[in-house]
């Protein structure tokens, strides 16, 4: 089973990798994957509700802050380091990798995990109309790590999964703490 994951693995990342390029998306993409850089959006947009929001939003931009960092910890330090996995770029001969290589390891994707950890929170904290540009987002900087050849699908899935569960942890603890705002 473990081989078989693999190998549809591979063969969706060559697909994605390969066969779907043209100028428009490669630029799109190249830019899109950027904005999970190193936690630099999610972060940036944390500190702005807790320097510049009402006491709601403060309280938003803190329990942001707090999932942002401790997911960049599990996935950056805990996991990438357990799993060890190698980027595609390391591994196959015939990447198109559209961005620099990156000083992490592939799995899982920290941008994915990021950005999934983001939209998780603050989807939960404004449900009306923040959980589909923010997952939408979140799914194309995923895809980009793809596209631009940095992750395979796994990577990013994983990635999501993770992001996923730190901001459901720490949802579920900042509600028994009682720490945010009203729902």
């Amino acid at each position: 089973m473990i081989r078989t994951l693999r190998n549809l693995d591979l063969i969706v990342f060559q697909f994605i990798n390969h066969k779907i390029h043209n100028s428009f998306f490669d630029f799109f993409f190249t830019q899109i994957t950027h904005l999970g850089d190193f936690y630099v959006l999610w972060l940036f947009i944390s500190l702005l509700l807790l320097i510049f929001g009402k006491k709601r939003e403060k309280n938003v931009g803190l329990v942001c802050l707090f999932t942002v960092i401790l997911n960049a910890f599990v996935t950056n330090i805990l996991l990438q380091p357990f799993f060890n996995r190698s980027h595609p770029y390391d591994v196959l001969g015939n990447v198109l990798l559209l961005v620099s290589k990156t000083p992490f390891l592939s799995f899982p994707c920290g941008q994915s995990s990021g950005s999934y950890a983001f939209a998780t929170v603050v989807s939960f904290q404004y449900k009306k109309f923040c959980w589909i540009p923010l997952y939408s987002l979140a799914g194309l900087i995923a895809f980009s790590r793809i596209y631009i050849g940095v992750h395979y699908p796994l990577d990013v899935i994983a990635g999501a999964i993770t992001g996923t569960s730190v901001a459901l942890m720490v949802i579920f603890l900042e509600r028994k703490l009682g720490l945010m705002a009203n729902r």
